[in-house]
């Protein structure tokens, strides 16, 4: 049940950075720059993360696109799209050091309200999640190199109890991870909004031209700039509601393959 650990313990990593962010009140530093400085510093972690997001979504989209036709030229641009982000997000991997939060910057966030260690915890959350991503595309990979092997000379699934067994549970693990995926989109919109939801329209529009125009993959058809804490966190509780829900399906599919498994050791044992 190695998944299903994993599984909670992605989910109490997002339930602790839930609990430590702190609604701004807006800043109250002296210096006129300040804030665009703490939201150019924000928008670069956001945005990092935000196009790992999206790099993620698109080895999705290509799985999606194989399981729909079933074809040797889908299956090998799956593949490929799930091979190359894995590496590019390994590698990226490699360059992520923990971010050091500068005097200056130390300054303007208490200005603002923010504590600083807290501020850390969002900008080292890159590393977590660029892992778990790459956690999962190697869960799709090898699945899709099963069907690489098992599939005719025209990629399809064809009719055998072995070829139909492994679409199943690829359907299944595209499914789970996209709508996880696209509970966690909405959550990091939120998330953003969460840090600046109570800003003038002056520094919340400064917010939009640094970070919320240039978002591809936060910004989702369910997000909608929230001006009050409490609508915000209303927000982020209905995606971990949602992504709680995911956690329990995972876990009934976890034990039932686990159930069938025993019961087929079980047959081969009689059967000797």
């Amino acid at each position: 049940m190695e998944l299903t650990r994993r599984s909670r313990v992605c989910v109490g990593v997002i339930l602790f950075f839930s609990a430590v962010m702190v609604c701004l009140s807006g800043c109250k530093t002296s210096k006129d720059s300040g804030y665009k400085l703490l939201v150019d510093d924000f928008a670069e972690i956001m945005l990092a993360q935000d196009r790992d997001s999206g790099a993620y979504d698109q080895a999705l989209t290509a799985v999606s696109g194989y399981l729909k036709t079933q074809s040797r030229e889908d299956l090998e641009t799956a593949r490929e799209a799930v091979e190359e982000a894995i590496g590019q997000m390994t590698e990226d991997l490699k360059g992520i050091t923990s971010r050091e939060i500068s005097r200056e910057m130390t300054e303007i966030l208490k200005s603002c309200d923010m504590d600083p260690e807290e501020y850390k915890v969002n900008a080292d959350m890159r590393a977590v999640r660029l892992s778990d991503y790459v956690s999962k595309l190697t869960n799709l990979k090898g699945r899709l190199d099963l069907a690489a092997a098992a599939a005719g000379s025209d990629g399809r699934a064809g009719e055998s109890g072995v070829q139909a067994e492994l679409t199943r549970i690829l359907n299944f693990w595209v499914s789970y991870y996209t709508r996880y995926q696209n509970y966690m989109r909405t959550y990091s919109y939120y998330t953003i909004n969460y840090w600046f939801c109570s800003w003038d329209q002056e520094k919340t529009a400064y917010v939009e031209e640094r970070l919320l125009n240039r978002l591809e993959s936060f910004k989702t058809e369910e997000s909608f700039w929230e001006q009050s804490r409490e609508s915000v966190v209303r927000k982020m509780d209905l995606c971990m509601d949602g992504i709680e829900e995911l956690g329990h399906e995972l876990e009934s599919y976890m034990g039932a393959a686990q159930a069938e498994l025993h019961e087929q050791n079980a047959g081969k044992s009689h059967g000797n």
